[in-house]
């Protein structure tokens, strides 16, 4: 497989994981009440790891010049950006690049975890043969 097709493979994987997993919050009682009906927010389902990072590394700062949980990143645009790049369109987002290296990073985690998980395999044949 060619790296360009490897790469198509993942911004697919990644396009698939940004549709699929989406920021849910709900509000529980607090855990240590201070009024009457204290409820705080959890999240039961989150955003994929790799899109809340791109987001942490591109804060937005208010006027106030507080940095907050905040991004010029939108997921529709996100989402807009795998597309024109799984169909082989040339984009000049400033996310393109970020987007790219993702999906090398990715790659190259998995095949390191294949290689891992051969060699147990391998290893635990080898160890099997003994008896």
């Amino acid at each position: 497989m060619s790296n360009v097709s490897d790469i198509l493979l993942y911004l697919k994987i990644m396009l698939g994981q940004l549709k699929e997993n989406k920021i849910k919050v709900i509000l529980i009682p607090a855990p240590d009440p201070q009024f009457s009906g204290h409820m705080i927010r959890a999240s039961i389902e989150s955003n994929p790891e790799w899109y809340s990072e791109l987001c942490n590394n591109n804060p937005r700062k208010r006027k106030r010049g507080e940095i907050k949980n905040y991004s010029y990143i939108k997921r529709d645009r996100i989402i807009k950006l795998l597309q024109k790049l799984i169909n082989g369109n040339i984009s000049r987002c400033k996310y393109t690049n970020d987007l790219i290296e993702i999906a090398k990073k990715m790659k190259i985690e998995n095949e390191e975890k294949r290689r891992e998980y051969e060699e147990e395999n391998i290893i635990e044949e080898e160890f099997n043969d003994l008896f």
